[in-house]
């Protein structure tokens, strides 16, 4: 998918509030002793997944910029 420039920008913060929010989350289960071991997995997976798009639209970036 080619997006523009600005396209990305917005993308790239979108995916920085998710995964500030995702975080917050996953650290509100984790302090509140939460029992449900499955969602907490999940969380930290959702997390882990942004991150890696998040890089690799950088990367993606940085390299157009060259």
């Amino acid at each position: 998918m080619n997006l523009t420039k600005i396209e990305k920008q917005c993308l790239r913060v979108a995916l920085e509030y998710s995964i500030c929010d995702y975080e917050t989350q996953l650290a509100s289960l984790i302090d509140n002793d939460y029992s449900n071991k499955e969602d907490i997995a999940e969380q930290r997976q959702l997390v882990k997944g942004m991150q890696r798009i998040q890089t690799k639209l950088l990367n993606q970036q940085k390299e157009q910029s060259k």
